[in-house]
């Protein structure tokens, strides 16, 4: 997942640090998946290069989207139509946010007639980001936040860590009650 969101981002393969890291952040901070995200990515990725916003913007709108109810490919046939409609518009996506206000009207006006099945997701999805335009800012700096995927790591190889030590004190408690004739098996070998 993180090698295809960085072809499609067109990013160098020495950015594959910041890619997971920001993969790290919205899993861990909304209701992505590693399978709704790559799911959702596969058609938004494109346009959002194409568009001007970055990999963790759009993840930062994938995750709203999905703690709303919006995930994988509906998500990302969503943002792939609202990117076709901002880089028509020429405006940025903070603007038409503004312009957008609470209107449905402009909202309509702006994503087309929402006639067919994406246009309808894509209002869905529009509206839902254009309430949350604040959390789009704060979720895209919180989820450039470098050294995550590391940490989580960390945090992993620790519980496994912890397990293994679990285990071989059950494993020595073990043997030493076979030794000492204690138990089941400690009465078998006496």
């Amino acid at each position: 997942t993180a090698a295809a969101v960085l072809r499609a981002f067109g990013l160098d393969a020495v950015q594959m640090g910041r890619v997971v890291d920001v993969m790290a952040n919205a899993f861990t901070q909304s209701a992505l998946t590693v399978e709704t995200y790559g799911e959702a990515m596969k058609y938004a990725a494109p346009l959002a290069k194409a568009a001007g916003v970055s990999i963790e913007e759009t993840s930062a709108m994938l995750g709203i989207l999905a703690d709303n109810g919006l995930r994988g490919s509906i998500a990302g046939t969503s943002l792939r139509r609202i990117f076709t409609e901002l880089a028509k518009s020429g405006k940025t996506m903070q603007e038409i946010f503004a312009d957008a206000g609470a209107s449905t009207a402009f909202l309509a006006d702006t994503l087309g007639t929402a006639d067919d099945a994406v246009g309808k997701y894509a209002l869905s999805a529009f509206v839902i980001l254009a309430k949350n335009a604040a959390l789009i800012e704060e979720n895209t700096v919180s989820y450039g936040r470098v050294g995550t995927a590391a940490q989580i790591a960390s945090e992993q190889l620790q519980t496994q860590t912890n397990t293994v030590k679990i285990l071989a004190s059950a494993w020595e408690k073990f043997i030493l009650g076979i030794e000492n004739g204690e138990g089941a098996l400690g009465t078998l070998f006496k």
